[in-house]
């Protein structure tokens, strides 16, 4: 009788310690699933799932690690991050959300890679952007965007644009951003915008794309702005303009700070050439 206990007791210490390992696998210290909710949604916005299924996507929703968001011609849609980061998808645009995962505790690994398949988006980078700047990327088929910073906007029109260059774009309004490709890597600063035409092309700094992106004015002194979901820098009641374009917002806009009405309107032609209006809380 003995040795039979001493064995039950043998295979219950050795049961635990299984136990224990698995849930070590199954519980890591940071949180990978969900990377925000659609707080805004205008138009035909679509969401085709890890699983294949594709859906329209209602505001509300929750957008999942592994999911591709696809917009309309006149379609707009922006998400707030579990971080706390705002990311605002245009029209014809493509976007996959690769890889999330918010860190739990203190010196946890977190990171974020999202895919631009073609079309445009500006981010407002959350605590994963600002914390770890290195682990925040977005890959296009042509190179991959990193961030310094924390508003950025960028850009992938695939070959057959009649007015816009093919390739990969990147355009800073406030902080830094890198353009790499097979052939080096390009700093981009506040209004500047990078170019890469193909994967083994050498990125370069351009005039900005007025077809694609706006161009900000430097913000006054002590002004405080907000930053509106066109990658433009204004005020309450402010208005910034450039390349022919005009944004316009009334209260405030940006990442989940007050509530307001926001009208961007953002002319871009070619594969990605639509006008796209939206408005939403933020």
């Amino acid at each position: 009788m003995a040795r039979l206990g001493a064995a039950f007791c043998t295979k219950r210490v050795i049961l635990a310690v299984l136990v224990t390992a698995v849930g070590a696998l199954t519980v890591p210290g940071a949180l990978a699933g969900p990377v925000g909710n659609a707080i805004f949604v205008d138009g035909d916005v679509q969401i085709s799932t890890r699983s294949g299924d594709k859906r329209p996507l209602m505001k509300g929703e929750v957008i999942n690690e592994g999911d591709t968001v696809i917009t309309g011609p006149k379609a707009s849609i922006q998400v707030k991050m579990a971080d706390g980061g705002m990311i605002a998808v245009r029209p014809d645009t493509q976007l996959k959300f690769d890889i999330f995962t918010l860190a739990q505790n203190k010196g946890d690994p977190q990171n974020s890679v999202i895919s631009l398949i073609e079309g445009s988006m500006r981010a407002i980078t959350g605590l994963i952007g600002k914390n770890n700047k290195q682990e925040y990327k977005v890959n296009t088929v042509v190179g991959t965007i990193g961030i310094r910073g924390t508003d950025h906007e960028a850009a992938f029109i695939p070959k057959g644009s009649p007015s816009v260059p093919a390739g990969a774009y990147s355009k800073v309004n406030v902080g830094q951003t890198t353009l790499t490709t097979t052939a080096g890597t390009v700093i981009v600063n506040p209004n500047q915008m990078a170019f890469a035409g193909s994967a083994n092309a050498a990125p370069q700094l351009r005039p900005i794309n007025t077809n694609l992106f706006t161009v900000a004015p430097p913000p006054a002194a002590g002004s405080g702005g907000k930053k509106d979901s066109g990658g433009q820098n204004t005020g309450n009641t402010g208005a910034a303009s450039g390349g022919g374009q005009a944004a316009q917002q009334g209260g405030q806009a940006g990442a989940g700070e007050g509530q307001g009405q926001a009208q961007n309107t953002n002319q871009r032609e070619g594969g990605t050439g639509q006008t796209a209006q939206s408005g939403g809380q933020g």
